[in-house]
């Protein structure tokens, strides 16, 4: 699946807001500019949403059977289709099969993100032209070139909108086999209709995404909930584009984002043995002084330290080994001037013995 992400995505660093790292219980979140006060008398109104909506995805997992570990929610399922054409197709290059009539909305975010549409369209009686795309799919991986764009997403409505019909599970089964892109299967009606779900397939298909809403059944439109069901690294990517998204939304984010990590980061990489002066070090050393300086921070926390000495002790640390660090560089300078003192001394030594014995003989 990784192949098919656009570069800058797959090297996309997913924000992590303070509060996802926050254990306990508190009434004022410093971390996101928040209003504590309740003017609305609503709980919870004056807060901002965990961005991973853990409660929403572990009810619709009790309620529908979607695994939660295999969800994302999205401000309806337009928004997860918008960040499913934004995460694999390079706008310019990459293009989308849609088998019309269909949902119009597809071709709309694949216009606005610049991706080219290509169609199949449906049998006269609406049914899924199977020969058709199997034969485009044939042919387009046949004719792709190198640096060129390729097919990256199939959609496929089913139930179908507007044609109210759902596909065989067997003939989208055929298709996500056959296609080695992304098969997105778009369930929204799916509640209304007797076909077994596309999610049943997932297992045998990693690159297999089926959408869902709780909008039409469930009678919440208002709600704007979305759902994605796909594999845990589809899920991760997603996740991780859903939370840039959020911080560019609430707007809290700044260039001063995770100010006071760097000195415990460079405690962390000299105590895994990388020395101030210069050097190479090992990504075990660092990942161990890693451990170390985090159970030192839990430690203070189980113990009622406040966080300031958390600071002091990652300070004195660094202050200890500064001064360790100098005082070995220092033995190594004067052990290596001493070596190569004693190897002078070594050279020149026969060469005076010689001298000696010629002139002892004269």
């Amino acid at each position: 699946m990784r192949e098919l992400l656009r570069k800058n995505i797959a090297g996309l660093v997913p924000y992590s807001c303070a509060r996802n790292d926050f254990k306990g219980t508190a009434s004022v979140f410093l971390d996101a500019n928040e209003n504590w006060q309740d003017f609305v008398k609503q709980p919870g109104r004056n807060r901002y949403p965990d961005p991973l909506s853990t409660r929403l995805r572990a009810e619709i997992e009790k309620r529908m059977g979607l695994k939660a570990a295999h969800t994302v929610i999205g401000n309806g399922s337009d928004e997860v289709i918008d960040n499913l054409v934004r995460m694999f197709c390079v706008p310019g290059k990459d293009h989308v099969l849609l088998l019309p009539p269909t949902y119009g909305a597809y071709r709309v975010f694949c216009d606005i993100n610049d991706v080219k549409v290509d169609v199949v369209p449906l049998t006269a009686d609406f049914q899924l032209d199977m020969q058709a795309i199997l034969a485009y799919l044939r042919n387009e991986k046949q004719n792709r070139k190198e640096g060129a764009g390729r097919l990256k997403l199939l959609f496929i409505c089913s139930p179908n909108n507007p044609t109210a019909n759902a596909f065989p599970l067997d003939q989208v089964e055929e298709i996500a086999r056959n296609f080695d892109g992304i098969t997105i299967v778009d369930e929204a009606y799916h509640d209304f209709s007797s076909v077994e779900s596309a999610v049943s397939l997932q297992p045998r298909y990693p690159n297999l995404v089926v959408l869902r809403t709780l909008s039409k059944c469930w009678a919440l439109a208002g709600a704007r909930i979305g759902i994605l069901v796909a594999s845990e690294e589809i899920c991760a990517v997603m996740a991780s584009i859903g939370g840039v998204i959020f911080c560019s939304r609430i707007g809290f984010v700044t260039p001063m984002s995770g100010n006071g990590y760097e000195m415990k980061a460079i405690a962390a990489c000299v105590l895994g043995g990388i020395s101030l002066a210069g050097g190479v070090g090992s990504v075990i050393g660092s990942a161990i002084g890693a451990v170390i300086m985090s159970s030192i921070s839990y430690l203070l926390v189980f113990m009622g330290f406040s966080s300031n000495y958390d600071n002091a002790i990652t300070g004195i640390i660094l202050l200890v080994i500064v001064v360790i660090d100098a005082v070995i560089q220092h033995r190594s300078l004067v052990k290596n001037k001493h070596d190569r003192l004693l190897a002078r001394v070594s050279q020149d030594a026969p060469a005076s013995s010689v001298q000696a014995e010629k002139g002892g003989e004269a």
